[in-house]
């Protein structure tokens, strides 16, 4: 796939004011990172639509879409330094992608990636280090009341060590809630 048609595609939508895309290294063939530069509200599955609609060619197994806030230097110019530090940076993530398990992991996954706009959460991945402030925890307690029916202390979503962790920490107040 022509990474111009993809940056164009991205440009293309209304929410974006930026977009670089780079292909990862020979290491992780296949790879493509797309930088975009949007509002709060422009989601990353919105923008993975948008792409899908106008390049259907498009693998977006292979597409990696992360949010930044501004690409370029204080010039206007593309910093290339810090996008290729962010594109080892990714190509390191895919490298030690672990996919969440089924149930509870899956849907935290999703409210991980909607909270931190990320484009994919790997169940051995620690909120705080994806970039969960404590008030993205304090979103992500009311999330987790709203999917799960279940209230876990903000002390409990901070200390968890991964996605896994946390997950695990859903299904035991689960299971003692319903008495099992």
């Amino acid at each position: 796939m022509d990474l111009d048609k993809i940056e164009s595609s991205l440009r293309a939508h209304p929410g974006v004011t930026d977009a670089v895309v780079m292909a990862a290294s020979a290491h992780a063939a296949g790879l493509v990172v797309a930088f975009v530069t949007c509002p709060a509200d422009v989601s990353i599955g919105e923008l993975r639509r948008h792409a899908q609609a106008e390049l259907p060619d498009l693998d977006s197994a292979s597409l990696r879409l992360v949010l930044v806030e501004e690409p370029t230097g204080q010039d206007g110019e593309v910093d290339l330094a810090v996008l290729e530090r962010l594109l080892e940076e990714e190509v390191l993530r895919a490298d030690q992608y672990v996919a969440p398990g089924a149930g509870t992991e899956t849907g935290l996954a999703a409210i991980w990636q909607d909270l931190l706009r990320v484009d994919q959460v790997s169940a051995t991945e620690d909120f705080t280090l994806l970039g969960g402030t404590s008030l993205k925890a304090a979103e992500l307690q009311i999330e987790i009341f709203r999917r799960f029916d279940i209230g876990l202390e903000l002390a409990v979503i901070l200390a968890s060590e991964s996605l896994r962790s946390l997950a695990r920490e859903i299904d035991e107040a689960v299971s003692f809630s319903r008495g099992e």
